[in-house]
């Protein structure tokens, strides 16, 4: 047997798990699940809210945490929206009266991390595509506004609950020692449904409106929501024990979590943001048309059509066999996919650039991340290049997009990653520390300003790694 290293060297060797035989038990665990309901069970609409507690003396497991609710759409031909999360704007979590994460535009940064391989949408309750003649529940023909039943405690749709949630480590939370835990649930405006014509029946209807013919938005409303929570105890109080001491020879306990901030704006070639983040790690700017502009037949906050996903086999007459034009014959392209106009997220360059020749002969807008003034990356990027400079911040193999096209029209962003990629995985904290200066951020059109649009909604997503200090007495506190 032959050695790389000198038997000095090899006195207290530690071998991978891979090559370790071992087991470890946890005694006495018992786990349960319970049906938190929230504070109020009228029917909402857009922009109302509530609030749900969750348990105030129980191990969570925060990873199975979900919201159940019912929806329907409400007028003509309303379609919910291809993510269910979207009915959602906005998501606070408030412990003891105090706010340790508000996630505003949650619709944006939940399509947004769906995009770029960072979660993965279950077809059957969170949906994947706006529907068109089918429903994706009980696959009967919608003749009108995709309208659910809310008879019988129906509740076909299912969330997680935000990031706080989905990122927290650890993951089990003791809530004994901490105060009330509520979660405050925003619902989005009208505009996240969407209103194709009331013929619709095909492709071209579903997509696009009749010369000077726009119908009135569809509205949606929710009911019977309320909070699925996995629960856990270990009956030997070990665990608690544990805690304890922890809490006497620390002072506190510490839970890590990914918290954003947003920034919306009209994008005219600079958009500025500021951040004080004791971990700034990743910037993401992401563009929605404002105006009635390819992709959008309206501003993303008016009346919309259902928004066709370049290069898929978006067919839907039935009987109809084949590709239809423009569709990629490529795995993952020989179905449909539309978006709602909210979540479509284009590039801001003109409507044709996006289409035909121009696509290739237009030269691209360049564009550069800023923070106190040194530019982030180092040169300018064009649009395409920030695939590429956003796949590897995204630190994923693959998105969600099948084609260039796709990335422009549908799913564009611009991100840049300021931390170690494993930092979220391994509790590290690793991003750019902004405590200590008056930090400026901004997003800027550097080259080609002639082939950019100047009108265009721009949010910027900001990520930094928060802490959350657990004090004996239930006291808390954030550090951001």
């Amino acid at each position: 047997m032959y050695h790389n290293h000198p038997q000095a060297e090899r006195g207290s060797m530690t071998y991978p798990q891979s090559m370790s035989y071992f087991v470890k038990s946890l005694e006495s665990l018992t786990t349960g699940t319970f049906k938190i309901p929230a504070t109020t069970n009228s029917e909402l609409q857009a922009h109302e809210q509530f609030s749900v507690l969750l348990p105030t003396a129980a191990l969570i497991d925060t990873r199975g945490l979900r919201l159940n609710f019912q929806a329907k759409a409400v007028g003509g031909k309303g379609r919910l929206p291809n993510n269910m999360s979207a009915l959602f704007s906005s998501i606070d979590v408030n412990i003891g009266g105090i706010n340790v994460s508000s996630i505003q535009e949650n619709g944006v940064l939940d399509q947004t991390l769906v995009n770029w391989g960072q979660k993965v949408k279950d077809p059957v309750v969170e949906k994947d595509s706006v529907n068109t003649t089918v429903s994706s529940v009980d696959l009967e023909n919608i003749a009108n506004a995709e309208d659910y039943t809310f008879l019988n405690d129906k509740a076909y749709f299912s969330v997680p609950l935000g990031q706080f949630f989905e990122t927290i480590s650890p993951s089990v939370i003791a809530t004994a020692y901490m105060p009330t835990i509520e979660i405050i649930f925003r619902l989005a405006s009208n505009s996240i449904i969407s209103t194709p014509r009331t013929d619709a029946d095909d492709f071209a209807k579903f997509t696009s409106y009749a010369e000077g013919s726009t119908p009135a938005q569809s509205t949606y409303k929710i009911k019977n929501y309320h909070v699925i929570c996995p629960v856990m105890s270990i009956a030997n109080n070990d665990y608690d024990a544990l805690l304890q001491q922890t809490l006497m020879s620390r002072g506190s306990l510490e839970l890590v979590f990914r918290n954003w901030e947003t920034f919306s704006d009209i994008f005219n070639a600079t958009t500025r943001a500021s951040s004080s983040a004791s971990s700034l790690d990743l910037l993401v700017a992401t563009f929605r048309r404002n105006t009635a502009t390819e992709p959008l037949k309206n501003a993303y906050t008016g009346v919309n059509p259902l928004i066709a996903v370049k290069g898929k086999n978006n067919q839907i007459v039935a009987g109809t066999s084949g590709v239809v034009a423009g569709a990629l014959s490529t795995d993952g392209n020989n179905q449909s996919e539309f978006l709602s106009a909210p979540l479509c997220f284009t590039a801001p360059v003109p409507a044709n650039s996006l289409t035909g020749s121009t696509f290739q002969s237009d030269p691209e807008a360049k564009f550069q991340w800023k923070i106190n003034g040194t530019p982030q990356p180092s040169f300018a990027a064009s649009i395409s290049e920030w695939y590429t400079l956003s796949k590897d911040s995204w630190n994923v193999k693959k998105t969600k997009c099948t084609n260039l096209n796709e990335f422009f029209s549908n799913r564009f962003c611009a991100a840049v990653r300021l931390n170690l990629k494993e930092s979220q995985n391994q509790r590290i904290v690793s991003g750019l520390d902004l405590r200590q200066s008056n930090s400026s951020l901004t997003f800027d059109l550097v080259q080609n300003n002639a082939y950019a649009t100047n009108n265009d909604n721009v949010i910027l997503l900001l990520a930094n790694t928060s802490r959350l200090i657990v004090g004996s007495g239930k006291q808390i506190n954030v550090i951001n």
